[in-house]
């Protein structure tokens, strides 16, 4: 993906009402993860466990991201699942902005993405557009406003790490699917987030609207 933040695929996979009834009860002992400021409750999150419903729609995904970086390796797949009225995530990234991750980002080489998998219609995200060129601090344009990203059922999102996000907030349930591309290069401390407003430096802060 080189220098493009994001890209959206789609005629990978194919879903059912089977694979999502699966999904679904899977999601039943999901737990909480961070929402806004004020944690409603209402995003939950589990590891995949692979049955034989959803067995060819695994090995179909993962076989795919594969193809994207042979350098990078696919992390475990977790299930996400927003409740109505589930509120939007705060801005953040997945992974701390140490040097290490800097020098991947400049270099160009190896950088971690992220996956999201829309399983039904109206999935959505929010994505910060030419945040990695704050990460790097080279950015000399507008306050960086967010756009929210709107995913058709069967699409799949694939975006570098160094692109500033948040989950959306819903009406309706929707649940998904999403894993990481890790890189042999930079280190992910698992189930931890990096919030601009609270772990971004004065740059970031001055050109993300958060």
């Amino acid at each position: 993906m080189s220098d493009i933040e994001y890209t959206i695929y789609d005629n990978v996979f194919q879903s059912n009402d089977k694979i999502l009834e699966d999904l679904k009860l899977q999601l039943q002992h999901a737990g909480p993860i961070f929402n806004s400021k004020k944690n409603d409750n209402k995003r939950c999150q589990c590891n995949l466990k692979i049955t034989k419903t959803n067995k060819d729609l695994v090995e179909t995904l993962t076989k795919f991201i594969k193809t994207l970086n042979p350098e990078l390796t696919p992390s475990s797949w977790v299930l996400i699942k927003s409740k109505p009225g589930c509120k939007e995530q705060l801005a953040h990234i997945d992974y701390e902005n140490t040097e290490e991750f800097q020098k991947c980002i400049n270099e160009g080489k190896n950088v971690p993405l992220l996956v999201l998998v829309a399983l039904q219609p109206n999935t959505y995200i929010y994505l910060w557009k030419n945040s990695s060129k704050i990460i790097q601090e080279t950015y000399k344009g507008e306050h960086v406003l967010p756009t929210k990203l709107e995913l058709k059922e069967g699409e799949i999102l694939v975006f570098r790490a160094d692109l500033v996000h948040a989950g959306s907030d819903y009406e309706e349930e929707n649940i998904r699917m999403h894993c990481y591309l890790d890189s042999p290069v930079v280190k992910r401390n698992k189930n931890r987030t990096y919030i601009i407003s609270k772990h971004g430096n004065e740059y970031m802060n001055k050109n993300i609207c958060v």
